[in-house]
């Protein structure tokens, strides 16, 4: 029985790893389009399409394709693929291709991208995610590329860049962010890459106004106090209330009337004054 039980379990683990596997079918050749910098390049062309859909069918098992003229995967130095959908970007791909120079995601619908995505690629070259939904870019997303001479994002959507994520890129030449929310504008030489940075950092760029996070702490303060003083004339008034209700509850104990104290003087400054407007009467009658 226990031997049946273990052939069952391996086999239900083998089918399981089989359904949650990705794998992409290559269309192996050269391609030299990539603006002259790095000239023909033996690259994987995708033709299957992965559907990866979310980021636990991200990880590549196995890239399937006939190599040409006794090419091999570690002479891969490019992926493309165009139409397909890479929702999230592949992961593992360096365990096949470990010397990718080239990252060309057209059209593939891919939503986020982050710097643990490209950390395995020092040697990256060329990104171009174009015509996808990127909406942000995150604080240190090229840290492990240092090497990238184009960055392509047109036609994502670009509404937020984090900090300063293209300082350590002296080698960048290539700036496409043309059709994004918060910069439409293309560079295409050295000399014109600090005025694209200088875009970025103020059209795109999320900086923290501290004076504004200042005045309003000092509005929340002061709101705070305002409240507190409130809080204690009320209770001063109330037992100012509740002083004089005492004060006169004893006076009514004392004068045996529901007046209250002036109330009774009043009254009792009304009796004299008859009292003695009748004698006064009775001695000149």
């Amino acid at each position: 029985m226990g031997k049946y039980l273990i052939i069952f379990v391996s086999f239900f683990l083998t089918i399981c790893n089989l359904s949650s596997s990705t794998e992409i079918n290559c269309g192996y050749g050269e391609n030299g389009n990539y603006q002259g910098i790095l000239g023909y390049i033996y690259q994987c062309e995708v033709e299957n399409d992965p559907n990866i859909e979310t980021k636990e069918s991200a990880t590549i098992t196995a890239f399937k394709g006939l190599h040409r003229n006794l090419n091999s995967d570690v002479t891969v130095f490019g992926i493309r693929a165009e139409g397909k959908t890479f929702k999230y970007f592949p992961q593992s791909m360096e365990k096949i291709f470990k010397s990718l120079k080239v990252i060309d995601f057209y059209r593939v619908g891919m939503v986020e991208i982050h710097e643990s995505d490209l950390k395995p690629f020092p040697d990256l070259v060329v990104l171009y995610l174009g015509h996808n939904s990127i909406e942000t870019l995150e604080t240190g997303l090229f840290d492990h590329n240092p090497k990238l001479q184009v960055i392509a994002f047109p036609y994502n959507g670009i509404k937020h860049i984090y900090g300063n994520i293209f300082d350590n890129l002296h080698q960048l030449s290539r700036f496409w962010f043309k059709g994004n929310d918060c910069i439409n504008s293309e560079y295409n030489s050295r000399s014109e890459i600090s005025t694209a940075i200088e875009n970025v950092k103020e059209h795109c760029a999320v900086v923290t106004d501290i004076a504004s996070e200042e005045s309003e702490l000092d509005d929340n303060l002061q709101e705070h106090e305002d409240e507190s003083d409130r809080k204690f004339t009320d209770s001063e008034e109330d037992w100012n209330s509740k002083s004089v209700g005492t004060e006169q509850n004893y006076n009514v104990e004392q004068n045996g009337s529901t007046e209250p104290n002036g109330s009774a003087e009043k009254s009792g400054s009304l009796m004299i004054i008859g009292l003695l407007a009748a004698i006064s009467l009775k001695f000149f009658a």
